[in-house]
């Protein structure tokens, strides 16, 4: 008996990590640098894929800090600049010209514009202006959706693909920060539709 409970946990942890390896794994987020896309207390699937451009993605900045999320607006070789809240890339506006206002929980709202990419269209949060700058070799720059509360590139500069592992597709689970779950999020598709 002793030995089908040690064969039977080896079998579990196994198939753990393989899951995690080859399938995907869950994410807690805890910071609204990606809201309203993805906000403080959703719990995301991050599919073990390679990520393309204009993807949300699983990215650890530093070696010491936690994995989060945040958008890969460009990779190697890429010029990305932020002016007056609009974003370029290779001197191609990625900043649409609309507009909206998204209410969050409590007092919380954002002044959203519209961004494109080659799979879609979605909203973000200006951030501050960021200089030009070359992406270099083996590095990629991210992005929050919600720009002036991410930790991403704005702070850190281009990132080491290395440390970029994995594409957030849906919302698993969500909890608001007024104190229940948001069951409208449940399912939603994170990556923008075309």
């Amino acid at each position: 008996m002793r030995r089908r409970g040690i064969a039977l946990m080896a079998l579990l942890l196994g198939g753990a990590v393989a899951l995690r390896s080859w399938v995907g794994w869950p994410l807690q987020v805890v910071t609204d640098g990606m809201a309203p896309t993805v906000a403080a207390g959703d719990v995301v699937w991050v599919s073990q894929s390679t990520p393309a451009v204009g993807e949300v993605v699983r990215v650890r900045m530093a070696p010491d800090e936690d994995p989060q999320l945040a958008r890969l607006v460009a990779g190697p070789g890429q010029t990305v600049e932020v002016a007056r809240g609009v974003l370029y890339v290779d001197g191609v506006a990625r900043t649409l010209g609309q507009e909206k206002t998204t209410a969050g929980c409590g007092d919380r709202s954002w002044v959203q514009r519209m961004e494109s990419w080659d799979h879609g269209t979605g909203w973000v949060v200006p951030g501050k202006t960021v200089a030009s700058v070359v992406v270099p070799a083996g590095h990629g720059f991210v992005l929050g959706d919600n720009r002036p509360s991410a930790g991403d590139s704005q702070k850190w500069g281009p990132v080491a693909l290395i440390r970029i592992g994995g594409v957030a597709t849906h919302v698993l689970w969500s909890f608001d920060g007024c104190g229940g779950s948001r069951w409208s999020r449940l399912g939603k598709r994170i990556n923008w539709a075309p």
